[in-house]
């Protein structure tokens, strides 16, 4: 599919596309608001599993912080995605890559937070990258959608 050529991760993106429900039958703004549904139930999913670790983490305060400063990307993320759904559906794509950017950049800065911290840490990295992987086949999306 030529839409994924510009996708940061090439294999990834196809692998969404071709098998995400609704997409291969969706049109262009279709596949979009099925890409940001699935990054805003990630992002909720990865939220209360952060949430779920801040509480289980009570003897390494640095941990502990690093997954409170998760917490609050991921909400930030989660108002970023939602905002990205709305200017989608309302013809504003500008906006919504700049609000999809914004949720790629909170994903990363928990990584950046987590990498080489506890165990548990790891789940969360690779959540963190699954986020961001959905969030770049909608900003390739909205991208194609701008022209």
């Amino acid at each position: 599919m030529a839409l994924c050529e510009k996708s940061i991760n090439h294999t990834f993106c196809l692998n969404f596309l071709n098998s995400t429900a609704g997409i291969p039958a969706a049109d262009l703004l279709g596949a979009g608001e099925i890409t940001l549904n699935a990054s805003l139930h990630e992002a909720q999913d990865t939220r209360n599993y952060v949430k779920t670790l801040v509480g289980q983490t009570t003897i390494d305060p640095k941990q502990k912080q690093s997954y409170e400063t998760c917490l609050d990307n991921y909400d930030v993320a989660i108002g970023a995605i939602s905002e990205a759904k709305a200017s989608l559906l309302s013809g504003d794509y500008e906006t919504a890559n700049i609000e999809i950017s914004a949720a790629q950049t909170d994903s990363d800065t928990c990584n950046d937070e987590v990498k080489g911290a506890a165990a548990a840490a790891a789940e969360l990295v690779e959540r963190n990258d699954y986020l961001f992987n959905v969030l770049d086949v909608a900003l390739v999306i909205t991208n194609k959608l701008a022209g």
